[in-house]
């Protein structure tokens, strides 16, 4: 929860949400990217969708093919590459409309169609990025009081 003003406010959100980076390749179920594949990665991440910085203008309630490369830890800690595969369909674009010399937008996408062992995989993913940024965070916490 956060706060603006006195108010809080609630995060509407139904799944967690990390801010990392991971590769994307979108294709055109319809026509609109029918031609090729965008290549991008991904600002956030969360099993029920995603925030991508895309170099094309994608109008919004485009239906996409979306391949992403999670990098899971094992329990042995070892890490492992979880390719998963769903349609998504893009929920806004930023900009709002495609403009001239615009070198970079942003989409943000919900996935559909995803497998729940892979909506798990995503999960664990997530939860394990926002555990060592709080483990980051404590330890410069720790650092910051003695020094």
């Amino acid at each position: 929860m956060s706060q603006r003003g006195s108010k809080p406010i609630r995060d509407r959100r139904a799944h967690r949400r990390a801010a990392v980076e991971v590769p994307v390749k979108m294709g055109g179920i319809e026509e609109e990217l029918a031609e090729g594949a965008l290549m991008t990665q991904t600002c956030n991440i969360s099993s029920g969708g995603a925030y991508c910085r895309v170099s094309t203008y994608v109008a919004p309630l485009t239906k996409l093919g979306v391949t992403m490369l999670i990098p899971i830890r094992t329990r042995r800690g070892r890490k492992k590459t979880e390719v998963i595969r769903c349609e998504a369909i893009v929920v806004r674009t930023e900009p709002e409309e495609p403009r001239p010399g615009q070198e970079e937008y942003r989409c943000a996408l919900s996935f559909m169609n995803l497998r729940s062992t892979d909506r798990a995989k995503i999960d664990t993913y997530v939860e394990q990025q926002l555990s060592a940024k709080n483990a980051k965070e404590k330890a410069r916490q720790r650092s910051t009081e003695r020094g």
